[in-house]
């Protein structure tokens, strides 16, 4: 993977194999023979980042030309530059130009407080990992229904399988819990989401 084109405040989420990514040169035609930019433009939403958006958007073209993406339609973005008290995971169907899923989302609690500043891949850090991750398996266990995630950036975020990073719904991860405390629970490095939203997204 190629570290240099990686915002410092990005997690993108996507059912493939990253291992051959490349950046792509200015704004091609991505699908259907529209651009990055009036793809974004399509989405009606200024609260996602563009420049991630279309990193996210040009490294599932390269993996789908590659044969290695399952779900060609698929991405889920989150953006650690927002505060835990907006929504900052979106799940965006990329054949429609929607976005389909919106949510909040905790950090680790090593991470930050109302907002994410440190990030690591170490062991037991309890900080969230940047980088590009493949979606496992969902299952049930201690935190409810879950779903594993791999993490495909040397360096960044390979330690996530290790670390039992997982997507899973949290009651702290609540409009409830901002009111009372002035931001969303944390984790211990895992992307927790609402209880009430939590299958639906994973599914």
């Amino acid at each position: 993977m190629r570290h240099n084109i990686f915002l410092p405040f990005v997690v993108f989420i996507i059912s493939v194999s990253l291992q051959s990514y490349n950046a792509v040169s200015e704004d091609p035609p991505i699908r259907d023979g529209f651009s990055l930019s009036f793809s974004y433009a399509a989405l009606h939403d200024t609260t996602l980042n563009h420049e991630a958006f279309e990193i996210a958007q040009r490294g599932q073209k390269i993996l789908a030309d590659a044969g290695l993406i399952k779900k060609t339609n698929l991405v889920t973005i989150i953006d650690y530059s927002l505060p835990s008290t907006e929504k900052r995971l979106f799940v965006i169907d990329l054949d429609q130009y929607i976005i389909i899923q919106k949510s909040l989302v905790a950090h680790g609690k090593n991470s930050g407080d109302l907002h994410a500043s440190r990030f690591s891949n170490r062991m037991q850090s309890h900080q969230s990992a940047l980088g590009f991750y493949i979606t496992g398996n969902a299952y049930r266990g201690g935190q409810g229904y879950s779903m594993l995630m791999l993490g495909v950036d040397t360096g960044f975020n390979d330690n996530a399988a290790k670390r039992s990073i997982v997507m899973h719904g949290a009651e702290y991860v609540s409009y409830e819990y901002i009111k009372k405390y002035g931001r969303a629970g944390r984790s211990f490095g895992c992307p927790a989401i609402p209880s009430n939203v939590n299958q639906e997204i994973i599914d």
